[in-house]
């Protein structure tokens, strides 16, 4: 049971998620052009932040894939959640550190605030068993009922992050790819800027 809820909680909340994240059509709308380390991580990261996420294609190289490629596609229309959760996003802040270079690499550390969601989704899915277990029983449930006892628990998580906020740090390595600088393995450093959510349902299937 545990385990189809996870998945259900989670479908939901990517489902929101990736309607900030439409296919690309091979070109970004965003030239990064020939930048500095330093700026391409600035660049990257506030595309991740604002939800331009289509935008991100622009700082990482060709060879890497779209960390947004997986998600599912949008099933769920729901305004004010996709509100709460763009505003969890645009509170996400950081710092970074100077570029240290190592051979054709180069590394740069950020400290970023973020919002712990795995612990947000955690309350949310055992929230949501007990609400099954009490209200459906070993019945037939009630998919509507749930799903809008689900979005009602999401809000009120992602209005009220301050027990979630956490300050980790980052670390972005770049490479040269066609005479300029790119981010390698976006979908780490996206999922940590986002408070692991990438990852959420990896980290259900270990515990169950």
């Amino acid at each position: 049971m545990k385990k189809g809820l996870a998945a259900l909680c989670c479908a939901l909340f990517l489902s929101v998620v990736s309607a900030c994240a439409p296919a690309p059509d091979g070109v970004s709308s965003t030239n990064a052009g020939y930048l500095p380390p330093q700026d391409v991580v600035t660049g990257y990261f506030d595309a991740v932040i604002g939800g331009e996420w289509e935008d991100t294609l622009a700082y990482v190289g060709t060879d890497d894939t779209p960390f947004y490629e997986n998600l599912p596609e949008p099933t769920l229309e729901n305004d004010e959640l996709m509100a709460a959760l763009k505003e969890v996003f645009s509170g996400i802040t950081y710092t970074l550190s100077e570029p240290v270079q190592e051979n054709d690499t180069v590394t740069i550390e950020a400290k970023v605030k973020t919002v712990d969601l795995t612990k947000i989704m955690d309350t949310v899915l055992d929230q949501t068993i007990d609400y099954t277990l009490a209200t459906f029983g070993d019945g037939e449930v009630d998919d509507a009922a749930l799903e809008e006892y689900m979005v009602s628990l999401l809000l009120e998580q992602l209005r009220n992050t301050s027990d979630s906020r956490v300050e980790i740090t980052v670390s972005v390595t770049l490479k040269t790819q066609n005479s300029r600088w790119v981010i390698d393995h976006n979908k780490a450093v996206a999922n940590q800027l986002t408070g692991n959510f990438l990852t959420y349902f990896d980290h259900i299937e270990e515990d169950i």
